[in-house]
């Protein structure tokens, strides 16, 4: 008997809370279902945005090889020549000494023609000469070295660079038929012309690429 009752006793306390957890089972287990279900559709709903960003960078790395090999493929053949070793250097200079070099009460005339005689014949003249060429199944790569330094002023620079660069400078334009040119070698010196105007001494190596057309 006096066992009986003390099972009687402790069934009596622990019902309630039996009672309570049988009740509860049922919507834990649903509970915990639409948490999974939720936890699932986050991680679909997660890989279906980075399989979306990936195809949409991949689609954007296409357009970009488009454009770029679109650009790079109708270029002119001899662009260098035609187009960088033509550029008259320190053209406001020459303006300026063919006036002063006339002028017969000056006692430097004799220092401004041995100034203008650098300047226009050929010895301050942007010249390349190719090195090693590289062929591919994707494009022609030629090594072009700078012969020699030359002076330039801050927009002959200008004018240079938005060639090789491919790039806007103030007012000057890229050309629309460059090929790709890569600076390898750049060398730049500040320096005061004999009649103290700014200059620029230039030295500089490229790397030339000229794609074929797809």
């Amino acid at each position: 008997m006096i066992f009986e009752r003390i099972g009687f006793f402790f069934f009596s306390k622990i019902r309630p809370l039996f009672t309570f957890l049988l009740i509860s089972f049922p919507l834990l287990c649903t509970d915990l279902y639409v948490v999974q279900k939720r936890l699932y559709r986050n991680a679909l709903q997660d890989q279906y945005e980075t399989t979306l960003l990936k195809a949409y960078k991949s689609l954007n790395k296409r357009a970009d090889k488009h454009r770029f090999l679109s650009r790079y493929s109708e270029t002119e053949p001899y662009f260098i020549d035609q187009h960088i070793e033509s550029l008259q250097l320190l053209e406001e200079e020459i303006n300026w000494l063919q006036t002063y070099e006339r002028h017969p009460a000056l006692a430097e005339t004799e220092l401004a023609k041995q100034r203008l005689a650098y300047l226009t014949k050929g010895k301050n003249k942007i010249s390349f000469t190719e090195e090693e060429i590289k062929k591919s199944a994707l494009c022609q790569e030629t090594e072009e070295k700078m012969k020699k330094t030359v002076e330039m002023s801050e927009q002959d620079l200008k004018h240079l660079l938005s060639l090789i660069e491919n790039v806007r400078i103030d007012s000057f334009e890229p050309h629309p038929k460059s090929p790709q040119m890569i600076i390898t070698n750049f060398y730049l010196k500040k320096k005061t012309s004999p009649f103290k105007q700014e200059t620029f001494e230039v030295k500089l190596d490229l790397l030339k690429r000229e794609f074929k057309k797809q």
